[in-house]
């Protein structure tokens, strides 16, 4: 009997060890990281820079009609900018758990502060049919109508 009972459990806890699938933060930081570069639709190096793009539009791995990550070629995971087209996802889901601050306009668009979660220090840039979420180094770097909220 305490042989059958160790089995069971023993089943049971392996069996609470399977894959979970990942929230949507977890998924956008494994987008930028480079984790489903495999199946995008095309990758290109941006003229005159240090920059990448990749592209998703047949099976994004975020839900909307086109996933786009431009890069920093030396710095991806510090330096990117992540474009959701046409996406039902809103700010709270990509926010997951973390809380999100109104910062302003800029470009025709609402720009928001991530506070905390695993996306904190990021901007998000809400326009229409667009979602985009940016690091604060890249914002530096590259989006001047942004630079005023990221500057030390």
């Amino acid at each position: 009997m305490p042989r059958l009972a160790f089995l069971l459990l023993l089943i049971l806890t392996l069996s609470a060890c399977g894959k979970r699938a990942n929230s949507i933060p977890q998924t956008v930081m494994l987008t930028v990281a480079g984790s489903f570069d495999r199946q995008a639709d095309s990758r290109e190096r941006l003229r005159g820079t240090l920059q990448r793009r990749t592209i998703w539009t047949t099976t994004p791995p975020i839900a909307a009609r086109e996933v786009r990550v431009t890069y920093d070629t030396e710095q991806r995971t510090i330096l990117w900018r992540l474009d959701l087209l046409q996406s039902g996802l809103s700010l709270a889901d990509l926010a997951g758990k973390g809380r999100v601050r109104s910062l302003g306009t800029a470009g025709g668009g609402e720009v928001f502060a991530l506070e905390d979660g695993p996306l904190a220090g990021s901007l998000a840039l809400r326009e229409p049919g667009r979602l985009s979420l940016i690091s604060r180094p890249y914002a530096m770097l590259y989006e001047p109508d942004l630079q005023h909220w990221v500057s030390p």
